[in-house]
């Protein structure tokens, strides 16, 4: 009986057990919910972290031309599901413990809490074990890509267009089409191309240009780069990539150009061509001038590009050039007629002397270009006339570019005198640049086997003329005004800085000086001054160069600006500038303006010569202003002269020289509300020529309330006065723009 009782009690704790284990957990559920929640959360962070790694693998790929593979796409969205479904419980718990101030006692909240913790956590877990190995992938090649091509519309091409497409949609394989250098081989080829352009192709387009050399090479790498085939994917045998790539393709390959038999196998193209057991279409479609190398390329189907008629011809030639300015001279039309005939409805050579003709209204030129077309079509029959010019092309241009290069070493010897080119050889130089530029591309074209015997016969007159036009004058010395006067209001000559700085000037054997002071206080406003009485004054025994420094300024940057000032040429290397300002400077007497620096300045590695002052017949002066008195310390200043705001009779003056006393004679009332602003601008020279420009030939008053009141509001002693007059003037623009717009 004991024996039944105990295998009773065993089977009974077996059944039972489960059951207990899950009323257990469920009811912990209810009493230490916090646990779950942060055990989630724990988890939630670490997913945090590895979807932040994943989304950082797109990121960088992406400047590398790679994007998300469709993996990383949802597994990103199917973490950033979970992470919500984690940061909205948590909060629903966080809400909870607020309002009961510790742990809730509700039993069926704390449950559901902890059961969509325990729920939700498994899903993180899922998302941690599930992270792709690859976030980013290459993206596939377009299927076609659009090629820009001239958009002269031609019957006669259009209808070949329209044979030629129907022919591809057809069951043929490969379609070839024939006709003579320039008739537009390429161009309808192009037209092919991009008649596939828009959404879902039929047709993996692969555009090649055939070449004499290296044939069935030059057209596989043509063909790899399409496919964009990586180079770590390349196999030794690139037909055999080829072939792998475009075997399970619709594909469209275009041919242009070719001069010879290709064999497509050894290039890789898969065979047979055409449509195949109605599953994949390849079609290839060339281009040659000979009717011969699609015989031998065993094409399906021909298709002969003739040249243009008369009439489209000239239609042709009328587009390019323009057809209001053609029938805006009847001499010129006549003109232009015959120059079509001689181009025999070749239309590259229609083109390509239509757009060479705009703008052109003498007869003479016109005339000039048929000469040349004439002399084209000789040559056609006379095979030796296109090495003959293009020998004495290059034999001319070397004669040319050898005597550019001794003009070149003369301007460098003549800049170490400190003299500079003149405006003729510079114009000279840049004519030899241009035309040797041409004659190169020339050459290259020549290279490519391209007819070039009627650009050569064209350029070598222009190469010759260019030679005998060579300048015999090099250079001369550069001789800048003593000092140039600057536009705008100038200090009163009772000025206690300016009668300071211009004695120093004069008779001071001090060499350098510094104006400093803050913002707006009137630093450019006194060294304009100075330079303005310099020039003003007449009898000048030394030159006078004003130079704007800045922030972030450089020696570079100055040396520029004083080449500039002297009319010479920066070359961008920092110790020939250097020597250039040097040996113009170094025996003459100068007074040197560097407004507005903001750190040390090396003045020898720019140039100027020292040591400064009074040295025997010259004087070498320096003038400098800066915000800052330490820059002037650093600079060495031995007379630093700090600026002022102006006196208010002083500040007045220079307002009303501004804005105009003719304005303010108008109304009284406007010469009330002057005294009021001028007394708000608190003596600060750039503010009063500033307001005074802005407030020019404004009549209204309220305009006028309307600044002292925003003045009023800023703080320019505090604040820096430039940055405030701007967001001063940029309100005052609104207003008026939007009073504009009330009163329409």
């Amino acid at each position: 009986m004991a024996a039944v009782g105990s295998w009773f009690g065993a089977a009974i704790g077996t059944v039972i057990s489960p059951f207990r284990d899950i009323f257990f957990r469920h009811a912990m559920y209810c009493f230490n919910p916090g646990k779950y929640v942060r055990d989630h959360d724990r988890d939630t962070q670490t997913l945090i972290g590895r979807r932040s790694g994943v989304q950082g693998e797109i990121r960088t790929g992406t400047p590398n031309g790679l994007v998300a593979t469709d993996d990383a796409d949802s597994w990103v969205k199917r973490a950033n599901q979970a992470i919500s479904e984690e940061r909205r419980n948590h909060q629903h718990y966080d809400d909870r413990r607020i309002i009961s101030k510790c742990c809730s006692l509700n039993c069926c909240a704390n449950y559901k809490i902890a059961k969509r913790a325990v729920e939700a956590r498994r899903e993180v877990r899922a998302c941690l074990d599930s992270i792709p190995s690859n976030s980013t992938v290459r993206p596939p090649p377009p299927s076609v890509i659009d090629i820009p091509i001239h958009s002269a519309q031609l019957a006669s091409q259009d209808s070949i267009l329209q044979t030629a497409c129907e022919s591809i949609n057809n069951q043929v394989g490969m379609i070839g089409i024939w006709g003579p250098d320039g008739v537009g081989n390429t161009h309808l080829l192009n037209k092919i191309n991009n008649s596939f352009v828009g959404p879902n192709p039929p047709y993996f387009v692969i555009f090649v240009t055939a070449s004499r050399e290296s044939l069935v090479r030059n057209i596989q790498a043509q063909i790899i780069q399409r496919l964009e085939i990586r180079k770590d994917d390349v196999v030794p045998n690139p037909a055999t990539n080829i072939s792998e790539q475009l075997r399970t393709r619709d594909f469209l390959l275009l041919v242009d150009g070719l001069y010879e038999n290709l064999d497509l196998l050894e290039v890789g193209i898969p065979h047979p061509l055409g449509i195949i057991e109605g599953q994949f279409k390849r079609k290839v479609v060339i281009t040659s001038q000979s009717k011969t190398v699609c015989d031998r390329m065993f094409v399906n189907e021909y298709i002969e590009m003739p040249g243009l008629g008369e009439t489209e011809s000239f239609e042709l030639f009328a587009q390019t050039f323009g057809q209001e300015d053609i029938d805006s001279d009847p001499h010129i039309r006549a003109i232009a007629h015959d120059l079509v005939k001689e181009l025999k409805g070749v239309p590259s050579d229609l083109i390509h002397f239509g757009k060479q003709m705009v703008g052109k209204s003498d007869p003479g030129e016109w005339e000039d270009v048929i000469c040349t077309v004439r002399k084209l079509n000789l040559q056609k029959k006379d095979p030796t006339l296109g090495g003959r010019t293009l020998k004495n092309l290059k034999d001319a241009t070397n004669n040319l570019v050898a005597r550019s290069k001794d003009v070149h070493n003369k301007i460098k010897a003549s800049e170490r005198e400190g003299m500079t080119s003149t405006n003729e050889v510079n114009k000279w130089l840049e004519q030899v640049d241009t035309i040797n530029y041409d004659v190169e591309v020339i050459f290259a074209r020549n290279k490519l086997k391209k007819d070039v015997t009627m650009e050569a016969i064209k350029t070598v007159p222009q190469v010759q003329e260019c030679l005998r036009a060579c300048p015999n004058n090099i250079a001369f010395v550069s001789v800048p005004p003593p000092a140039q006067e600057i536009p705008g209001p100038c200090m009163s000559s009772q000025n206690r800085n300016l009668k300071e700085a211009l004695q120093f000037i004069k008779d001071d054997p001090v060499g350098m000086i510094g104006i400093w002071g803050p913002g707006g206080v009137g630093k450019t406003y006194l060294l304009n001054s100075i330079n303005n009485s310099i020039a003003v004054a007449g009898g000048i025994s030394f030159d006078v160069i004003f130079v704007r420094a800045s922030r972030g300024c450089s020696v570079e940057k100055i040396q520029g600006d004083f080449l500039m000032k002297l009319g010479m040429k920066a070359d961008g290397n920092v110790e020939s500038q250097s020597q250039k300002i040097f040996n113009f400077l170094k025996n003459r007497s100068f007074l040197i303006l560097l407004d507005d620096l903001w750190e040390q300045i090396d003045l020898q590695a720019v140039g100027i010569p020292y040591p400064l002052g009074i040295l025997g017949q010259f004087k070498r002066k320096v003038i400098i202003t800066s915000r800052s008195e330490n820059v002037c310390h650093l600079m060495d200043v031995k007379v630093p002269i700090e600026v002022p705001r102006l006196e208010d009779g002083e500040a007045l003056q220079l307002f009303k020289q501004t804005v105009g006393q003719e304005n303010l004679n108008e109304d009284p009332h406007i010469g009330a509300l002057v005294i009021d602003l001028v007394k708000e601008l608190q003596g600060l020279p750039s503010e009063l020529i500033h307001f005074g420009k802005v407030l020019r030939r404004k009549r209204d008053p309220m305009q006028w309330e309307n600044v002292i009141q925003a003045v009023k509001k800023s703080n320019l002693c505090k604040d820096d006065p430039l940055s405030v007059t701007g967001k001063i003037v940029k309100d005052l623009k609104d207003a008026n723009k939007s009073l504009l717009a009330r009163s329409n």
